[in-house]
């Protein structure tokens, strides 16, 4: 049984990497979808535990690319669940990072959304959250020039 599961979800994988090849991502997403559900139900042995790492991976990153936050981090605490270090895997670390600041500038805006009065310092307030939550600036892979600072001693 368990040499047949992982001789079918291996070849599902294989088939999850041609629909990525050919930018067929829902496709994708629905095929990654069985295999991490199958999966998450009977991991029994190794290798198993390796395939639905790799299922739950890819879809992190199809996730990522989709900027589908909340589904990103649903995959990592299931990667979390069977014990895998996300702090020693720096591109899934970096994503949930990612994702957990988009969710919150969002939770923020939405607050300030609510505010029902008109207020200048409200509207500084949301204009600076921009400038200084450029979350997509923050995850750059190129590091920006600093402003140099005085020194005072």
């Amino acid at each position: 049984m368990t040499k047949e599961l992982l001789n079918e979800v291996t070849f599902t994988i294989g088939l999850v990497d041609r629909l990525l090849h050919k930018k067929q991502e829902g496709e994708a997403l629905k095929e990654l979808a069985t295999v991490i559900t199958t999966l998450h139900k009977t991991l029994k042995c190794e290798e198993l535990m390796d395939v639905f790492i790799m299922a739950c991976t890819k879809r992190i990153n199809v996730n990522h690319k989709k900027r589908d936050f909340e589904a990103l981090l649903f995959d990592v605490r299931l990667l979390e669940e069977v014990q895998y270090d996300i702090y020693s895997d720096e591109d899934i670390f970096l994503m949930k990072m990612e994702a957990q600041l988009e969710l919150q500038k969002k939770q923020i805006f939405d607050e300030f959304g609510k505010f029902k009065l008109r207020s200048k310092r409200i509207e500084v307030i949301r204009g600076n959250i921009n400038i200084y939550d450029d979350v997509d600036g923050i995850f750059s892979r190129e590091n920006k020039k600093q402003r140099k600072r005085k020194n005072y001693g």
